[in-house]
Order: structure tokens, then C-alpha cells, then sequence
């Protein structure tokens, strides 16, 4: 609604003007009235507050602007969302009201303008509008603690309509008992009918009739007292009990505001549904649910506890603050500083919701440390149950009035409790199974590192595998090279040079580079993975052979030789250099485990046998110190060795070219002391 330039009041008359127009709507919005004046009448329509207007012409009468309630152009519109518009306006201009009792009488108003707000607005906005009423009603308390005898009876007004709204009405009864019983002490005569009507509505909506007469016949003994003839008459007009003494029939009231009641909470509970059903996070399922149960319950503050390892955690709490919401989710022990402690472990013992009526009258907890620190009134507490086993709690409180949680109210809340329940476990559900998803992701990636780490450590190790099978296969015949050409160069430097001898050297210095060079052909092969070069071997002069190789090392090491060879086992089919070199591998480590014997025969015996399926058995056995019984198992392993010096390979390698050939290898005890390995190798065809 927008005003003229010459219809626009200054600050002070802003104020004023604003006051007006809320007052008007206020009490527009209480029931069917004509304001009493001494030059016109304003009919109202129909609501559920009283003629609050009424008590306006006395702050109006205070007023210095010269505008009045019976001339003011917006008088008795009765339009809800101009009156909240005009108290924002009053709101801005209170800072120019010369006296306090207007702004008392302002958040007075205002408090029963958003009670009445509340009870007509949609469910989505109701909590807004009852939290409000909430401030304006602590505001009044604070006043009331200074100078009662002016306030109380307003904050017990408030209280009692709030306690209406909140709740079914019939406890209500006694704090407009209390309202009016203050406002006759302070002579406060607007206030005095104002209660009284409002507790015959009450009254009759919880169906009191008698009581619901007594209380009008009051309210319009009080008016006609306080001169508001027209008041007298319209409420003669509503209640024609009041001319005829018949009671009034307030069956369609009443039944009326059942069934919006029940609407509001279906529509409460099914948009509640409808939000839970929307989320899957955990924090946001834990919101939706506390603003749900403070909207719903008008509550001041809500906690949620979860029963986890037997005890109760709080998850999340809410308060609200100045018509905002304040929302805090960490996590923490339940502790007696937050909540009526015992009340929770009632709830967890019956598994049923507790409701308190009023906690600082109660006889049982009324001394509760929680409840004296902060002076709680209304609590309820309803459990989370999910097929019969509790998982939490949901704990809600209200300080300002008493029976706020009423049987209706109890029950909803317990629907939006079991709801809440499983949206819990199913955003749990979701949680565990996202950390899993995380956890086996972070596995899988922690795998992948591994198998690539594991890759390169495989490439490293068979290049020095291979690079130390190179260095053991070339050895001998280097070290052969070496031997060979120190004795031609001693043949050569005597003083009568032994030339036959040199020449022989020289032959085997040529033999071993030839072999050397057969070596190096072999590891290629193998590299390639390239089959032996296979062909019929004399399996006895390449033995013999062998032995005149390491004949030095033989006779250093002071070594017998026995061989022991089975007629018809002479010819093998096999790569004569590699089988060779597995030879030379086997009497090489002969020869070494017995350099430390000493008191006993060093013996070196080889042996050929043939068995089964035409293969060729040569076993090469010593008498050294034996090998210990935990090294048998991985003997033929590659870096295993039983010595305290060389790489580890001989016996791997000898494995491998056994295996290549199609043989088998193997090791076992001989005699008393030493060691036996055997090898077969196929024998060639007769």
C-alpha cells in the first residue's frame, strides 16, 4: 500500500502511523467487532485474537502526531501481510518514540501479530512466525523481571496464546487464569477483557463450555466497565448466550480447527518425508531433520544423539537465535551441559518418548543440573527406532512455555522420528559404502603402485641376473685364458725355451677363447629364448674333458677323481657347451666345499647310469662338510648360495639348462659327510 507525499507522516508520526496500522490488523484479526468512538463504528472481520485495537486508542490518545485511530485511513483493513509490513515500519521508526511504554506496547502487539500469523499461515512458514513470537516473548520476560507489575500479566498473555498454538489448550487454561489475575491487580482494565475473551476461546475450543461462558461474561462485563459499548455489542451479537443465558454451541469451532490442525500436521509430515527422501548425505539428512522437529514442534532447540558401542554420541544440534537457525554438527560425548541427561537414558530404557510438561516444576527433574542452568520448561525426547532396535534419540526443548508438546504434536513427531530413522541408516548405509568405494579404490591405486614398483624391481633383477650368470659363465674360461698364457709366457722365458709347451699353452689359451666365445653364443640364445643347439654328445669325454680344464684346481685342492661310467650311457643329446658348463658348475662347487676338509680323503666320484625312458643319469658327489637341511628347498633358487662369497647363480644355471634339455636336477646327503647332485639329461638314440 503506498501513501501520497501529503499523506506521509515524519519519523516521529511514521512511528505512530505504523502502530496504527498494526494495531488495526492485529485485532482485525481476532473476531468480529465494532470499536467503540465517539464519532463512527469500524466493523472487523473474523480471526482469532480479540478487540486488541481497543487497548491501541490509549497509546494513540498518548500520541503527539495528531493522528488518531478513528480518522487513520488504513484502520481496520485487516490484511495479515500489511500488518507484518507495518511492523517493519515500526520497527524502523522506533528509535524516534519518545516512550518506552510505546515500544513495550509495540512488542506486545507485535508478539500476538505473529501468533496469529503462525496459526494462519502455510506449514512452511509457520516456524518462522511462532519463533518471532518466541523473541518478542523474551523480550517481555526481561521486561517483566524489572517492573512486573507492568508486564508480567502481558508476557503471561503471550505465553498463554503461544501455549494455545503450541499445544492442545487445556493446560493453557491456567496461565490466562494467571494473566487475568495480573492484569487485575495492576488495574490494567483493556488488558483485563482482552484476557478474558481470549480464554473463553480458548475454553471453548477444548470444548469447557461452562467455562468458555463464564470467561465471555466476564470479557463483556470488563468492556461495558472499561466503556466499550461497541465491543459489548458485538460480542452480544456473536454469543446471543450472553443476552439470553443460554450457552453457546461451539461445535463447528471446534470441529473446524480439528480438521486444520490435522491438515497442518499431514502436510508437516509428508513434506518432511519428501526432504528426507531427497537426501543421501549423512549432514544433510541430520539438518533436514532438526529443521523439521523445530519447524514442526516450535521448539527453541533440538539434538540428535546416536547410540553407538552401547553409549550416546551427540550428532548434530540446532537452536534458533533471533528468528535464525543455528546449526553445529560435530560430533561429541553426550555430556549433562547439553541435555537433561537422565530424561535420554528414560527414553533408552523404555524405548518409548518421554514428554515433560514443565521441567522446572517437575518433582523428578526439577533439580536436574541441566535443567536449573537453563531454566528448561517443555522437553520431549522421542526414540530412533529400526526394527525394534534403538539407534538414537531425538531430544527437543523449549524454555519459554510449558506443555508445548502435546499428545498431537507427540505423535507426529514420533512419525517423523521413524522416518528420520531410516533415512539415517540409509544415508549411513551410503556412507559406509562410499568409504569402502574409497577404500578399495585407494587399494586398487596402492596395488597398481606396487605391480609397477614390483615390475621394475623384476627388470632389475633379471638384468643382474642376467649380468651375474654372464660374469659366472665367463669366469672359468677367463680364468682359464689367464692360467694358460702365464705358462706359455714361463715356457717361453727359460733359458732354453720349451717350445712344444708353449705351443700347447697356446692351444688351450685358443681352446679357451673358443669356448669363451661358445658361451657368449649360449647366453644369447637363452636371452632370445632360443632352443640349445641339441645334437649327440659323448657324455664321457666331455667329463674328461673338464677335469683337464680344472686340472690345476684339482690337484691344488690335492682332490682324487673316481669316475664310474655305464656301458651303453656314452652319447646324450645335448648343447655340449651348456651341458659342459653344468658340469663344471657342480665340480667347481665340489671342489670348494672341500677346501676347508681336513684329517680325511678329498674325493670327487662321477657316475653315469641310464634309466628309465632312455635318460642318462650323472650324479657328481663330494665329501665335504655337507649342506645344512633348511638350504635343500631353495638351493637351486637364483642368489641362493652356501657359501660366504659368489653371486648364487651356478646352481640356479645348471637348473635352467637342465630343465631346457628336458632333465631333471636334484640334491641329497652322500654317505656321511658330502653332498650328491644328480641331473638327467636324454640319451641319444641307439
Amino acid at each position: 500500500m503506498v501513501l501520497s507525499s501529503h499523506e506521509r507522516p515524519d519519523s516521529r508520526s511514521s512511528l505512530t502511523h505504523s502502530w496504527h496500522r498494526l494495531g488495526s490488523y492485529v485485532s482485525s484479526e481476532v473476531c468480529p467487532w465494532t470499536l467503540a468512538c465517539p464519532t463512527r463504528a469500524s466493523t472487523m472481520p473474523n480471526s482469532l485474537l480479540t478487540a486488541l485495537a481497543v487497548s491501541i486508542k490509549g497509546i494513540l490518545q498518548r500520541s503527539r502526531s495528531g493522528h488518531t485511530a478513528y480518522r487513520h485511513p488504513f484502520f481496520g483493513e485487516g490484511d495479515l501481510a500489511d500488518a507484518v509490513s507495518a511492523e517493519g515500519h515500526a520497527l524502523d521508526a522506533a528509535w524516534a518514540s519518545p516512550a518506552f511504554l510505546e515500544n513495550a506496547d509495540f512488542v506486545f502487539y507485535s508478539g500476538l501479530l505473529r501468533i496469529a500469523m503462525a496459526r494462519a499461515s502455510a506449514p512452511g512458514e509457520r516456524g518462522t512466525h511462532i519463533q518471532e513470537a518466541m523473541d518478542r516473548i523474551q523480550t517481555m520476560q526481561c521486561w517483566a523481571k524489572s517492573c512486573p507489575d507492568n508486564f508480567l500479566s502481558r508476557e503471561r498473555l503471550l505465553v498463554a496464546e503461544l501455549s494455545v498454538l503450541m499445544s492442545e489448550g487445556g493446560n493453557s487454561l491456567a496461565l490466562y487464569e494467571e494473566a487475568i489475575a495480573l492484569a487485575d491487580q495492576s488495574h490494567d482494565m483493556h488488558l483485563q477483557s482482552v484476557a478474558r475473551e481470549l480464554a473463553s476461546r480458548t475454553a471453548g475450543r477444548c470444548g469447557l463450555r461452562s467455562a468458555q461462558q463464564g470467561y465471555l461474561e466476564q470479557a463483556r462485563t470488563a468492556y461495558a466497565t472499561w466503556g466499550a459499548d461497541a465491543k459489548v455489542k458485538q460480542l452480544e451479537s456473536e454469543f446471543p448466550s450472553l443476552r439470553t443465558g443460554r450457552s453457546s454451541d461451539f461445535h463447528e469451532l471446534g470441529s473446524a480447527h480439528t480438521w486444520s490442525e490435522d491438515r497442518f500436521e499431514a502436510e508437516v509430515v509428508l513434506r518432511s518425508v519428501r526432504a528426507l527422501s531427497g537426501e543421501i548425505s549423512l549432514p544433510q539428512v541430520i539438518k533436514v531433520i532438526l529443521e523439521s522437529a523445530l519447524q514442526y514442534a516450535g521448539a527453541e532447540r533440538a539434538v540428535l544423539c546416536f547410540l553407538e558401542d552401547s553409549a550416546l554420541h551427540i550428532a548434530a544440534q540446532a537452536k534458533v537465535v533471533r528468528g535464525h537457525l543455528e546449526m553445529d554438527l560435530s560430533r561429541q560425548p553426550l555430556s549433562s551441559d547439553l541435555i537433561a541427561a537422565p530424561i535420554a537414558y528414560l527414553t533408552l530404557r523404555s524405548k518409548g518418548s518421554v514428554v515433560i510438561e514443565d521441567a522446572r516444576q517437575d518433582p523428578e527433574y526439577g533439580y536436574d543440573g541441566y535443567v536449573r542452568a537453563h531454566s528448561s520448561r517443555s522437553i520431549l525426547c522421542v526414540p530412533l527406532v529400526k526394527q525394534g532396535v534403538l539407534t538414537g534419540l531425538l531430544y527437543l526443548e523449549n524454555a519459554l512455555i510449558a506443555g508445548a508438546f502435546n499428545g498431537t504434536r507427540v505423535r507426529t513427531l514420533e512419525v517423523l522420528a521413524s522416518q528420520a530413522t531410516v533415512s539415517v541408516e540409509n544415508a549411513k548405509l551410503y556412507a559406509s559404502v562410499e568409504a569402502e568405494h574409497r577404500r578399495r579404490a585407494e587399494a586398487e591405486r596402492r596395488v597398481r603402485e606396487t605391480q609397477t614398483k614390483l615390475a621394475q624391481a623384476a627388470r632389475l633383477t633379471e638384468l643382474g641376473e642376467l649380468a651375474a650368470f654372464i660374469v659366472h659363465e665367463l669366469s672359468q674360461p677367463i680364468t682359464a685364458l689367464g692360467t694358460y698364457a702365464r705358462t706359455a709366457i714361463r715356457w717361453l722365458n727359460r733359458e732354453l725355451p720349451q717350445l712344444e709347451e708353449a705351443v700347447e699353452a697356446l692351444e688351450k689359451i685358443s681352446e679357451s677363447s673358443e669356448r669363451a666365445r661358445s658361451i657368449i653364443h649360449s647366453i644369447r640364445s637363452m636371452v632370445k629364448d632360443s632352443r640349445p643347439n641339441i645334437a649327440p654328445v659323448d657324455i664321457q669325454a666331455a667329463i674328461l674333458e673338464v677335469f683337464s680344464v680344472l686340472q690345476e684346481k684339482i690337484d691344488a685342492e690335492e682332490v682324487s677323481i673316481s669316475t664310474s661310467f655305464e656301458p651303453g650311457s656314452q652319447l646324450v643329446l645335448a648343447d655340449r657347451i651348456l651341458l659342459q658348463q653344468v658340469i663344471v658348475n657342480l665340480v667347481t662347487n665340489a671342489l670348494e666345499a672341500m677346501s676347508e676338509v681336513r684329517g680325511r680323503e678329498k674325493c670327487i666320484e662321477i657316475q653315469t647310469h641310464i634309466g628309465e625312458g632312455n635318460m642318462v643319469w650323472v650324479s657328481v658327489s663330494d665329501t665335504g662338510g655337507g649342506i645344512a637341511e633348511k638350504i635343500y628347498g631353495q638351493i637351486f633358487d637364483s642368489l641362493a648360495t652356501t657359501k660366504g662369497y659368489g653371486m648364487g647363480m651356478g646352481l640356479s644355471i645348471c637348473r635352467s639348462v637342465i630343465e631346457a634339455h628336458g632333465g631333471e636336477i636334484d640334491v641329497s646327503r652322500s654317505n656321511e659327510n658330502g653332498t650328491t647332485f644328480c641331473f638327467s639329461i636324454p640319451g641319444a638314440p641307439s
